[in-house]
């Protein structure tokens, strides 16, 4: 088989379907699909109803460009959500870039967390998620509302990071718990999703609520 037949079969699958031709499993689809094959800058670029999935990961969005070795990079652009099925995740966001080899994500740009889990949703300005370690870290303005039986969570700091094993989250700089009627600031707090105790360090305030 000639080169250029090679090539023209590629194309052909790309378009009509999602395939996997890749070292790990993977598949993907577009509505307008590019590659480029030159050795050493292969690269797939998917526009229009974009959608990659690897394995419990799915991720679509506007854009979606896959290349290095193993097209092991993803990057991402225009209403893009990412979703961890085994850990119940999704994010929304407006750029982003995967690394398959190291399961790291990074996303630099306005970003939005559903847990379904732990019933928890999160805004930050930046975010990357260590996906073998479980740990997710928010950067700059960080929001968070956890909803428990008891009462909504409502969480402010400019750090947090959410450890996904140990099930609790961390927040660092700034930071602010509102929960049944009590408020607590300090420079760190630490909330154990298990049983909902927070933990303080630092310079501490707190409004208790004694009604």
């Amino acid at each position: 088989m000639n080169k250029k037949l090679y090539l023209i079969i590629i194309i052909i699958i790309s378009i009509f379907a999602p395939y996997s031709i890749f070292s790990s499993p993977i598949s993907f689809s577009g509505g307008y699909t590019t590659l480029s094959m030159k050795e050493g800058n292969q690269k797939i670029t998917l526009n229009s109803n974009a959608k990659v999935e690897l394995e419990t990961l799915e991720i679509k969005a506007d854009k979606i460009e896959l290349s290095g070795e193993n097209y092991n990079d993803i990057e991402c652009n225009g209403n893009i959500s990412f979703i961890d099925k085994e850990n119940q995740i999704t994010i929304r966001c407006s750029t982003l870039k995967y690394n398959q080899r190291e399961e790291t994500l990074i996303i630099d740009s306005w970003v939005e967390i559903n847990d379904l889990k732990n019933s928890i949703y999160a805004t930050a300005g930046y975010l990357e998620y260590d996906l073998k370690n479980s740990i997710i870290d928010l950067l700059v303005e960080v929001k968070l509302l956890h909803a428990s039986e008891e009462d909504v969570m409502k969480c402010n700091c400019d750090i947090l990071r959410f450890n996904l094993k140990d099930n609790n989250f961390s927040m660092l700089g700034n930071s602010e718990v509102n929960w049944k009627g009590d408020s607590y600031k300090a420079q760190a707090i630490t909330i154990n999703l298990n049983n909902n105790d927070i933990s303080m360090d630092g310079s501490i305030e707190a409004n208790i609520n004694t009604n």
